[in-house]
């Protein structure tokens, strides 16, 4: 008997090609596991970014059914000239809010200051004019953005969901 007939015999190359052909079929299993995983990681982050959206904008439009508005959370401060932080939508209804009032939204804070053109003068995070009475944060990392933003300047920062929690007395936001 020769040697290939031996190997044969005990299923050598037969077993390794089956052994080869299931472990690439494992491998390209789990690269696959590994990237629907990212996948259902991303999309979980962005259901929670959006219900975060839904929520704020919830807020806004009961507070402006009972007849109130952003204006008294400024005027109750003594805030007439504000910075916005974060030119998204959040930041284009704080102005249109604010466009016939007595608030002057003097310019936007935005990370995308120097690669954007926005309707309004916009400055980077880290470098802004100190010259207002308060800095409302309308992104959607409220809190972390507003913790940024308190460490590097003395200028009053409110995240707008806390607004809205002011002027409507719960915490629904």
């Amino acid at each position: 008997m020769n040697i290939k007939c031996a190997i044969k015999k005990k299923g050598g190359y037969r077993s390794r090609w089956l052994f080869f052909v299931l472990l690439c079929g494992s491998i390209i299993i789990l690269i696959k596991a590994k990237y629907y995983e990212d996948q259902v990681i991303r999309l979980r982050a962005s259901l929670e970014k959006m219900s975060g959206y839904n929520n704020v904008f919830d807020k806004w439009l009961r507070m402006r059914e009972t007849g109130k508005s952003l204006l008294t959370f400024f005027s109750e401060n003594g805030y007439q000239r504000i910075a916005i932080y974060g030119m998204g939508k959040f930041a284009d209804h704080l102005q249109n809010e604010l466009a016939d009032g007595p608030v002057e939204i003097a310019f936007g804070i935005d990370i995308m200051a120097e690669k954007k053109v926005f309707s309004l003068k916009t400055y980077s995070p880290d470098f802004f004019p100190q010259d207002v009475d308060a800095i409302i944060v309308t992104t959607n990392d409220f809190e972390k953005v507003k913790k940024h933003l308190e460490a590097i300047t003395d200028i009053p920062v409110y995240a707008l969901p806390d607004i809205l929690v002011s002027i409507m007395g719960d915490k629904n936001v």
